[in-house]
């Protein structure tokens, strides 16, 4: 016992010399981020060649606008070889690092391949560093140590490595979406009625994963005879948080990962057959329920397709109501709430209280929905096809009349004449694939910008 909890239960029987690079790529953003196309693009990239052109408009700030969708931050730092790195290079840099340190590698291996004896001052192992080392265990080398004891002790470590490294890598996804969901609220009144709540619920959480790591702590300082229940006295590893269906629901939520099944309830509304998908908080006041908090999404059941995605329970609630209680039909499926903004200016499209569309988004609406609709008139291509609402008054549609020009029959309304729309890809968009060109599909009008107002020609 006194070996054990002297030196441990292993030692380290082997050096492992060499060199590597590290490099560690962050990307975020203030929206959604498709997973799968980051790593897709990034791995299919590194150390080869430059990113795709539309993936690299991702980082770029474009013109009007005051940043860009995503950031990259990049860190890159060399061991076990004389190798400089610049602070924050950029992708490019860092395949041009890769290519150098692998070569820079390859020479000192060949400098020293004729080298006869490891004590030879020019021999490649006297100028590589550490990089890594195996253990063995005491007990293969002292036989009094009871090996069914060191094999107890070893099962308990793990299980102990487990809820340790959990608790820390639940901390770290918190925080990276705290981070991101606080940019998404800088109105004073929003901050404080929908992300000053979720903050409170984060910090709670977070500090009983502290609690968690320094419990871990704590049972890895006991004796060896009081971890192996030598003595009598049973210690328990710590358990794992979070444990029950609730604590991981209260995590997934805080995270924006919690799926709620049918039915939902978002805000006043009780909604069937649909589902929702995103942040969720526990409401103490109604059994600690977890309900849709800030940023989420809701699907229907039948074929998984979005009603719709918003920021606020409030707009979540407005749109689900009006796409409940109005009968969408089923071949119409509902998207994301998304602004409008004209890719050389930055202004964006925007309806005020009577239907007309201004370039002044202070002072009118400007967020709509694209809801997919049948496509008629004979600009309607190829489609798809969208019928274009404003989200604060979801039964306007906008329109762009047959026969006129300009600001002429042009404007949101209860109307249903010339209101579908087709977006065509733009070439002057630079490589980015959220630029098109917006055309009523009855009357051919696009949708344009002049003088700082919009208007529509053909």
């Amino acid at each position: 016992d006194e070996i054990a909890d002297i030196y441990g239960t292993k030692f380290i029987n082997q050096m492992i010399y060499g060199a590597q690079l590290d490099v560690i790529f962050t990307v975020t953003s203030t929206t959604d981020i498709d997973l799968t196309e980051i790593e897709a693009q990034l791995k299919g990239r590194i150390g080869v060649g430059p990113l795709s052109v539309g993936f690299e408009a991702k980082f770029s700030k474009q013109e009007g606008s005051s940043s860009s969708d995503m950031t990259m931050s990049i860190v890159a730092q060399a061991s076990g070889v004389n190798f400089n790195t610049p602070p924050n290079p950029s992708f490019n840099q860092t395949n041009e690092l890769i290519e150098q340190f692998n070569a820079r590698y390859d020479e000192l291996l060949s400098s020293t391949a004729d080298l006869d004896t490891v004590d030879d001052e020019g021999n490649v192992l006297n100028q590589l560093s550490p990089v890594g080392f195996t253990l063995a265990s005491v007990a293969d080398y002292l036989p009094k140590l009871d090996e069914f004891e060191i094999a107890a002790l070893d099962n308990k470590m793990s299980e102990l490595r487990d809820v340790f490294y959990s608790a820390l890598f639940w901390k770290s996804q918190l925080l990276a979406a705290k981070n991101i969901q606080e940019a998404l609220y800088p109105d004073p009144r929003d901050r404080e009625e929908i992300f000053e709540p979720y903050a409170g619920e984060m910090n709670r959480v977070i500090e009983k994963l502290d609690a968690k790591v320094e419990e871990c702590l704590l049972f890895r300082r006991q004796p060896l005879a009081t971890i192996i229940g030598r003595s009598g006295t049973f210690v328990p590893v710590p358990e794992m948080y979070p444990k029950s269906e609730q604590e991981s629901n209260v995590v997934k939520g805080l995270k924006g990962d919690l799926y709620i099944p049918s039915p939902v309830v978002i805000g006043d509304s009780k909604f069937e057959q649909v589902h929702y998908i995103g942040f969720a908080l526990q409401i103490e006041s109604n059994n600690d329920r977890l309900e849709p908090w800030m940023t989420g999404m809701v699907r229907r059941d039948r074929d998984n397709g979005i009603v719709t995605r918003a920021n606020t329970v409030a707009e979540l609630e407005r749109i689900t109501s009006f796409a409940v209680n109005n009968a969408i039909p089923e071949e119409m499926a509902w998207g994301e709430v998304v602004t409008i903004r004209n890719f050389q200016s930055g202004n964006m499209l925007a309806a005020d209280s009577i239907g007309n569309l201004k370039a002044d988004g202070s002072i009118t609406s400007d967020r709509w929905l694209f809801v997919r609709s049948d496509c008629e008139g004979d600009y309607a291509y190829a489609g798809p096809c969208y019928e274009i609402r404003n989200v604060d008054s979801l039964d306007r549609r906008m329109h762009a009349q047959t026969g006129e020009n300009d600001q002429e029959g042009f404007g949101v309304g209860a109307t249903t004449a010339a209101s579908k729309w087709v977006l065509k890809e733009a070439d002057e968009c630079q490589g980015r694939n959220d630029c098109f060109f917006i055309v009523n599909t009855s009357s051919g009008r696009r949708i344009l910008e002049h003088s700082d107002d919009f208007d529509t020609n053909f």
